[in-house]
């Protein structure tokens, strides 16, 4: 009766191996999302990342496996060395993330050296407090760093996934620093492990939210742009239009008669007004150039293609125009080819 019902996030210890496979599997989800997200935008800082979180799987499974055993030097060296390897290709794809390109030796150096660092920290260290300081530290500035870089894109941005990350980060930053004192708490060592399930499940979501915002933005640019096209495309057709009035409004009111003709018969295909009167009809139908001509003195032989007539009036000039009434009137001609509706022609004036 007198009991007290609270919530509290104290856990026994006999509850470390279940929130041990909590941590794993949600940290496995994030090993998962990353590697997607690598596949599928082919941005290089989600390689790095994704390593990163591999690397800190190898250790919850290397902590996993150490239960209720004696852990050996070289399994202590071994998982110091996955948090440390971690830390850095956490670094090295906030560096990709920030522009800032580095080289390969640089990043094998730095795991040599933390690999060195793990080996003889195992040695020299008297507790394992002081050994895990240093790379827990590191986990946790390469966090810190990491939710800088998003909060840096969010003010640019304006994303919510953005600031979601940031604060993400920047949580689980302050969490793995404080790694090593959890573990000299029987209650909180447990508490610990589920409170880093909910934070990598945390950044998980966030970066689904933050890839959606980003499609999101990109297909508006690309309708936006379609739009941008689309009146471009009807601004210029207007152009055309306006520009083909004019120029017919020239080509019909022009002082010489004009004649555009078919370049392989010379079939009349269009001719303003003042042609029409030189020779005396009302339509193109059926009515080629050369019917029209008489060139003095006759070329020998008599032009018989249309490029043999065109040839042949350019080099003459002066031709006599027989109208259709019977009616011959002298004139002065010259050519030259064109394109009119897609095929080749001849342009005379």
């Amino acid at each position: 009766m007198n009991d007290i019902i609270a919530f509290d996030l104290y856990f026994p210890r006999e509850y470390l191996k279940a929130a041990l496979i909590d941590s794993f599997l949600s940290v496995s989800v994030l090993v998962g999302i990353f590697c997607y997200l690598n596949r599928y935008t082919r941005r290089r800082y989600f390689s790095f990342w994704a390593v990163a979180w591999l690397f800190h799987a190898c250790w919850l499974g290397l902590c996993i496996a150490s239960q209720n055993v004696q852990e050996s030097p070289r399994m202590i060296m071994l998982k110091q060395w996955c948090v440390g390897a971690s830390a850095v290709f956490l670094l090295w794809g906030s560096a990709w993330f920030l522009n800032q390109r580095t080289r390969p030796a640089q990043l094998a150096l730095f795991l040599t050296y933390l690999f060195i660092w793990s080996y003889l920290g195992v040695y020299e260290f008297d507790s394992l407090l002081q050994m895990q300081l240093p790379m827990f530290a590191l986990v946790g500035l390469a966090s810190l760093v990491t939710g800088w870089c998003f909060y840096r894109f969010r003010v640019k941005q304006k994303f919510l996934g953005a600031g979601l990350l940031a604060c993400g980060f920047s949580l689980w930053g302050v969490y793995i620093a404080a790694y090593p004192f959890f573990q000299l708490s029987d209650q909180m060592i447990s508490s610990g492990y589920l409170i880093s399930a909910v934070l990598q499940l945390f950044i998980a979501v966030s970066m689904i939210v933050l890839v959606l915002e980003e499609v999101r933005l990109t297909n508006q640019l690309a309708f936006r742009k379609i739009r941008s096209y689309k009146s471009k495309t009807d601004l210029l057709q207007k152009k055309i239009v306006s520009t083909e009035e004019r120029y017919r409004s020239l080509f019909d009111q022009a002082s010489e008669g004009i004649v555009i003709a078919d370049a392989q018969d010379l079939r009349i295909l269009e001719l303003n007004q003042t042609a029409r009167r030189l020779l005396g009809v009302s339509s193109t139908d059926s009515n080629t150039l050369s019917s029209f001509c008489q060139i003095h003195p006759e070329p020998q032989p008599m032009p018989q293609t249309g490029p043999e007539w065109f040839a042949a009036i350019c080099r003459h000039r002066s031709l006599n125009l027989v109208r259709r009434d019977g009616g011959i009137t002298p004139t002065e001609a010259d050519g030259a080819p064109i394109s009119f509706e897609g095929r080749a022609a001849y342009q005379f004036f």
